[in-house]
């Protein structure tokens, strides 16, 4: 289990670290237009951004919900690893869309997805405590 939480905490350190690059590099860099699109895209996806935080929320949620029948460590470390990321790549995907806007001439609302990805990577930081639940039976004789 602690070597599937290593692996887990290197893949999250490296999507919120993505993000983050991607989202520092675009404050230096101007397309020269005059932003129109990106200024009409903002509104939009700094709402996506806050929906994909709960949406992704709720993902990880159902699945931990439904993996109470697992019986084998090992598939619920599967499981668990699943749930992690298919919520962050969501809130991910998002933030991409948000530093797209920004690059077009958008506003800093628009990079509300970063925020929203960092915030829920934070959240569901891989820890013995989070995983214990998808471990199901399999997990009462798991400790950290």
């Amino acid at each position: 289990v602690e070597a599937a939480l290593a692996r887990t905490r290197l893949i999250v350190v490296a999507l919120a670290g993505g993000v983050l690059f991607l989202a520092a590099v675009s404050g230096f860099v101007d397309f020269g237009g005059d932003g129109a699109v990106g200024r009409m895209l903002s509104l939009p996806a700094g709402l996506a951004g806050l929906v994909a935080l709960v949406v992704g929320w709720r993902l990880f949620m159902t699945m931990r919900d439904r993996a109470a029948d697992v019986e084998e460590v090992e598939t619920g470390i599967q499981r668990y690893s699943a749930a992690l990321l298919m919520a962050l790549a969501l809130t991910e995907g998002v933030a991409f869309v948000g530093v797209v806007a920004y690059l077009l001439g958008g506003t800093l609302v628009s990079l509300t997805g970063v925020v929203t990805h960092v915030l829920l990577t934070g959240i569901l930081w891989p820890a013995g405590e989070k995983i214990r639940p998808f471990l199901g039976r399999a997990g009462r004789h798991y400790t950290e």
